[in-house]
């Protein structure tokens, strides 16, 4: 890995919106949509060569949208469930200087994730001990 002194401070604006709604305690439901411009975003690039070289480099600018849906819900005194599914649409726009080492002027978002989804469950470990986890939740994804 080199380093680049030539590195620009990105620039990300965002909006977002959320509904929620709590029909409970600790039940939840809820629906979020997200837009986010970055300006010159950090982007690792690998070198090609007989010795690869892997570095980072400023691309034009990008964009992420996406929307994500949550739910929560105790079942029982000693049993919580909550599951997440997010979705997420990115595109980075590269310089023209740029094209030398990329492909393609427009891309997604290097290393990014276009679906997401996390489950866990939370539980009293004294009252169960066979399952119960005395720490983060058990992830399911």
């Amino acid at each position: 890995v080199r380093g680049n002194p030539d590195l620009r401070r990105a620039i990300i604006q965002n909006v977002d919106a959320r509904w929620e709604l709590f029909p409970g305690a600790r039940n939840v439901v809820a629906v979020s949509a997200f837009y986010k411009y970055f300006n010159e975003p950090i982007e690792r690039i690998v070198i090609a060569g007989a010795q690869p070289i892997v570095t980072f480099q400023n691309a034009e600018s990008a964009r992420n949208f996406g929307l994500e849906l949550e739910a929560a819900r105790q079942l029982f005194r000693h049993l919580y469930i909550a599951a997440n599914y997010t979705y997420v649409d990115s595109e980075i726009t590269l310089s023209a200087g740029q094209r030398t080492v990329q492909t393609s002027l427009k891309r997604s978002a290097y290393d990014a994730l276009h679906q997401l989804v996390f489950a866990a469950w939370y539980g009293n470990p004294k009252r169960w001990p066979a399952i119960g986890y005395d720490g983060p939740p058990a992830l399911f994804g």
